[in-house]
């Protein structure tokens, strides 16, 4: 269920968000922007997931553990806690960036 409402959101925001990077591109070049940004976001996607995957294999070695086995344990717990903690980081530190930027954008009027 919640994969869904996930993609119904990326539904919602892709357009407005290929609409707002390419807003400033000439009529010509729009094409070439359109298939830019598509690649870009694909790649980053990618390797997200693979990096992800590379920190939770780390995690479970450090603790001993493996995903080749199939029983859970505590150690692969506090694995997969580690790094969706890491990724919890990580989106705080985009949010804040997100915020340090529309500062600059829209810096407040001076008195």
């Amino acid at each position: 269920m919640l994969v869904v409402l996930g993609r119904v959101g990326l539904g919602f925001i892709l357009p407005s968000l290929n609409l707002g990077a390419m807003r400033s591109l000439p009529r010509e070049l729009i094409p070439q922007g359109a298939s830019a940004i598509n690649f870009a976001r694909t790649l980053g996607g990618a390797t997200g997931v693979s990096l992800c995957g590379i920190v939770l294999e780390w995690r479970l070695a450090a603790h001993g553990d493996s995903l080749v086995v199939v029983a859970s344990s505590a150690a692969r717990l506090a694995a997969f806690n580690e790094s969706f903690s890491m990724l919890a980081a990580l989106c705080l530190l985009a949010l804040l960036a997100l915020l340090a930027a529309r500062q600059l954008r829209d810096p407040a009027p001076s008195p």
